[in-house]
């Protein structure tokens, strides 16, 4: 695990008549709005050093298998499954940006989120129909901010919960003149 964690993707790519596939450690980008996606599920951020103006450099590389299958002369539908889950990264101790837990609480994670019952799914097509570029994904997985639960317990303790989650999204793009407009939105 520490080598993957200076590695930011190493993956392998195999091309097909029909599409290709891409299998490793990979930051994906879904959504059509620059930088900041309202529909981008795949990786989850570290925001250890705070918060940065560039999405992709706070994103962290996940272990996938993303095939991609190309539809008619413009289409693109991408299946991806995710073996393991990781939440988002907040700052530890001694950083401007962490989390204070007031006493008396204390956190802990039980969770291992490194197996099966972790893992999720996820789909994405898009096209290009006259001058819209359009798409819709579907993600079924868990939110990348975890939770909490209080235990009332002598010394109480706030135990860290992931809650499942599906995605639908949908995104356009189209230019009109010297501009282009983007839109995405998710539920």
């Amino acid at each position: 695990r520490v080598l993957f964690r200076s590695i930011d993707e190493l993956y392998l790519r195999s091309f097909f008549s029909f599409g290709y596939l891409d299998l490793g450690l990979l930051k994906t980008e879904w959504g059509k709005g620059d930088g900041i996606h309202v529909i981008d599920p795949l990786n989850p951020l570290d925001q250890s050093n705070g918060v940065s103006s560039d999405i992709n450099e706070m994103k962290r590389s996940e272990i996938m298998a993303k095939m991609n299958f190309y539809v008619g002369e413009n289409g693109l539908l991408e299946l991806v499954y995710k073996p393991y889950f990781h939440s988002i990264k907040t700052a530890d101790v001694g950083n401007r940006w962490n989390i204070i837990v007031p006493p008396p609480y204390t956190v802990q994670d039980n969770n291992d989120t490194e197996t099966p019952s972790f893992s999720q799914v996820a789909a994405r097509f898009t096209s290009t129909i006259g001058v819209f570029d359009v798409g819709g994904l579907y993600y079924y997985g868990y939110m990348t901010e975890p939770g909490m639960k209080l235990i009332f317990t002598p010394g109480s303790v706030l135990d860290i919960v992931y809650t499942k989650a599906q995605l639908l999204g949908l995104e356009a793009g189209w230019a009109a003149g010297p501009f282009t407009f983007r839109t995405e939105g998710g539920y």
